[in-house]
């Protein structure tokens, strides 16, 4: 079951680190996009979301996908990237229970990929969390 965090540990019982994300944070007004870091983390997003998020941890793991959980549109939203051609793309975003994102939400998550794709050039630097370069 992907909601025992147990699963999620190592012999020692250390959380497993999950491969450092594209992006470290993102912001651009008052709409805010923060990575989820942990295990944990991914478990408390998917139960305060009332989605399956947990069952996407073996491919953070494994680096193929991070996730994201953010406050956009004044909605929250949960958020799955992966490496795409030129960058990343969002996979898949839902707000609470697997309901689809409104259309500013879906505009904020366009201009999310944007960041995304400017990599270094952005300001996302570790453990900062910088205004959107193209942000309003």
């Amino acid at each position: 079951d992907g909601k025992d965090l147990s699963r999620w540990v190592d012999a020692d019982g250390k959380p497993l680190p999950f491969p450092d994300p594209p992006c470290l944070g993102w912001r651009s007004g008052n709409d805010e996009i923060v990575p989820l870091r942990t295990a944990e983390e991914v478990l408390a997003e998917g139960a305060r979301m009332r989605n399956c998020v947990a069952s996407r941890i073996p491919d953070v793991l494994a680096g193929k996908a991070f996730l994201y959980h953010g406050e956009v549109a004044g909605k929250p939203l949960t958020i799955q990237i992966e490496p795409a051609f030129g960058g990343y793309r969002v996979t898949e975003a839902k707000t609470s229970a697997n309901s689809e994102p409104r259309p500013a939400q879906k505009r904020m998550l366009a201009e999310f990929v944007a960041h995304l794709r400017m990599g270094e050039r952005c300001g996302c630097a570790p453990g900062d969390l910088k205004e959107d370069a193209v942000g309003r």
